[in-house]
């Protein structure tokens, strides 16, 4: 019987996969924005979120960037955990 070896992941790699993820978040929370949006200005029947603070697109729209933002300063770490300048 052979034992598995614990994978161990640098800081490097762990920041490349969350980067990774964060691209299709921020692509959905641009969506909802931009439905939001269009929702305000008449153009839609309706959007999902009809009160509270995520019913503004500003907020999806704001997120959107911070996720993108986020994904572009984790992608700028090498293999080894620094950051590129």
């Amino acid at each position: 019987m052979t034992t598995a070896t614990p994978i161990r992941m640098t800081k490097g790699c762990a920041a490349q996969t969350v980067a990774a993820f964060l691209q299709p978040v921020a692509l959905t929370a641009s969506a909802m924005g931009f439905w939001a949006l269009a929702s305000g200005l008449g153009w839609t029947a309706g959007f999902a979120v009809s009160s509270g603070l995520f019913s503004h697109w500003q907020v999806w729209l704001g997120m959107a960037g911070v996720f993108q933002i986020c994904s572009r300063t984790l992608k700028s770490f090498d293999a080894c955990g620094t950051l590129e300048v």
